[in-house]
């Protein structure tokens, strides 16, 4: 994988629905891959209520109250992409800026 795009997610049903349409729509290269890290909502994300290739749903299932980061954090560790891509589910990532994270080559540090 080249690309993780890492999504936390809680309550978010709509929203859900509506980006992976735009991803959809993007026509993306097969090595990005798309990890939504459901944390807690309810009722759970369930990966067959959308249809987006190379995408995972993580449940973190801890009880908890939401906290973003730890769901990012998630995410992060479940990634196999080279580079990582993190954004909130209501905002809009441009194809532009999928594309510049595709093109890039800088350091990695992992």
């Amino acid at each position: 994988m080249k690309i993780s795009i890492i999504i936390p997610i809680f309550n978010s049903h709509k929203a859900v629905a509506r980006q992976v349409k735009y991803f959809n729509r993007m026509n993306l290269p097969d090595d990005i891959e798309f990890i939504f890290v459901d944390d807690g909502s309810n009722p759970p994300l369930d990966i067959a209520d959308y249809d987006l290739k190379n995408l995972r749903i993580y449940h973190t299932n801890d009880k908890r109250p939401w906290t973003q980061g730890l769901a990012r954090n998630a995410g992060a560790k479940l990634a196999k992409g080279e580079y990582l891509f993190m954004t909130d589910i209501d905002h809009i990532i441009s194809r532009e800026a999928i594309d510049d994270v595709y093109k890039f080559n800088g350091a990695k540090n992992r």
